[in-house]
C-alpha cells in the first residue's frame, strides 16, 4: 500500500521530460491514482463475495510487478498509450491491495478493534512511503529508485506467502 502513495511523487521523473509535458504527467498520476480508487472498490466487491485473501493478494501482487515492469521498460519508448496502460495497471493493482490489507488486519487480529488495527496499518504505510520518497529523493527517480520498488514487491510476495493468514472472525452461518 505503501507503494501506492509513493509512485506518483515520481512520475514527472520516470518519463523524459523531452517527450512528456507536465500536463501528460499529470494525467499520469490522475490515471494512476483513479484506476487505484475503481480497484479498491472491486477488490471490495469480490473480497465480500470470495474472501479468499491469499489468492486475490498474490494476484494483484503479481499484477503489480508485471505491470511495474512493463512501465520500466515503455517509459523511455515513444509509446506513450503503452506507458499509459502499463502506470494504469499498476495503480490498480496497487490501490486494489488497499481494501485486501484493511480487510486482511481485521481479520487476523480479531476481536481487537478493527479501528486499532486500520489505524497500525495506515501508519506502518504512511512511514513506508516516507523512507522510500526520503530514499528516492537521496538515489535520484530513475531507474535505481524502479528497482527498489520492483524489488519491494517481490519481497512483499514472498513475505505475504509466508505469513500465515488464519482469519480469527467467527463463521457465520
Amino acid at each position: 500500500v505503501g507503494s501506492f502513495y509513493t509512485l506518483p511523487t515520481f512520475i514527472s521523473q520516470f518519463v523524459p521530460a523531452s517527450t512528456w509535458s507536465s500536463q501528460a504527467c499529470g494525467w499520469l498520476g490522475f490515471l494512476f491514482q483513479t484506476a487505484g480508487v475503481v480497484g479498491s472498490f472491486i477488490t471490495g466487491q469480490v473480497l465480500d463475495r470470495y474472501s479468499n485473501h491469499r489468492r486475490l493478494g498474490n494476484i494483484l501482487l503479481a499484477g503489480a510487478i508485471v505491470s511495474l515492469g512493463v512501465f520500466w521498460l515503455v517509459r523511455l519508448s515513444g509509446a506513450h498509450w503503452l506507458v499509459y496502460l502499463a502506470l494504469t495497471a499498476t495503480g490498480y493493482c496497487l490501490g486494489s491491495f488497499s481494501p485486501l490489507s484493511f480487510d486482511l488486519a481485521a481479520s487476523i487480529t480479531y476481536p481487537a478493534n478493527e479501528s486499532v488495527a486500520a489505524t497500525l496499518l495506515l501508519f506502518m504505510c504512511a512511514v513506508f512511503s516516507t523512507i522510500c520518497v526520503t530514499i528516492g529523493g537521496m538515489l535520484g527517480a530513475g531507474n535505481r529508485f524502479l528497482a527498489l520498488e520492483f524489488g519491494l514487491l517481490i519481497i512483499a510476495i514472498f513475505l505475504f506467502n509466508c505469513a500465515s493468514l488464519e482469519s480469527k472472525r467467527p463463521v457465520e452461518d
